[in-house]
């Protein structure tokens, strides 16, 4: 099935034109965080806003599956730690309609590179990771999974950017409240 799709990186410098990248991020934050681990719209917003600062200064890489007609399909966003051995899977996504056709898995090897992975994975991909060479370390407190490829427990450090939030921010999450509560009436 990977002829069905290619697997392309993110060019950190043209991030903010990137309209595949921005809507895969939107829809993993905005409504797969929200349906997985009950994320509050505060919590959605703030660690969107994060992944794009990290995108968008190269701190972290984005790949993104597009098929054959360019249409983001899927996306895995990384982060370099400072244990060259280690990479930090930041968020790793596919829309529903192209799960269970290699999509992750050629997303995962792109990422891989010889090096171990360690992720937090929500309860619903727990046992895609371990079919894919996943171990469980243990339970998180937000209710993911820590995880590893790595025969050992992985220690490293990493840097992140956490934006402050402007009051376009603060009133962006207050008009996204609102509008869940009117959707959920």
């Amino acid at each position: 099935m990977s002829n069905q799709f290619r697997v392309r990186k993110v060019n950190k410098d043209q991030f903010s034109e990137d309209i595949g990248a921005s809507l895969l991020l939107a829809t993993f934050y905005g409504l797969e965080m929200e349906s997985a681990l009950k994320w509050s719209v505060e919590q959605r917003w703030s660690q969107l806003s994060k992944a794009q600062a990290m995108v968008g200064t190269g701190e972290s890489v984005m790949l993104v599956a597009e098929d054959l007609n360019c249409m983001p399909i899927g996306m895995v966003v990384f982060t370099q730690t400072d244990n060259p051995e280690v990479r930090r899977i930041d968020s790793l996504f596919v829309i529903g309609p192209f799960r269970k056709r290699g999509v992750a898995k050629s997303l995962m090897k792109s990422v891989k590179e010889g090096r171990e992975l360690h992720t937090y994975a929500i309860p619903s991909s727990v046992s895609w990771y371990k079919k894919n060479g996943f171990r469980v370390l243990g339970e998180h407190h937000e209710g993911t999974t820590e995880m590893t490829t790595a025969t050992y427990e992985p220690k490293y450090t990493f840097k992140i950017r956490a934006p402050i939030p402007t009051e376009f921010d603060k009133q962006f999450v207050l008009d996204m409240k609102e509008l869940e509560k009117k959707l959920k009436r």
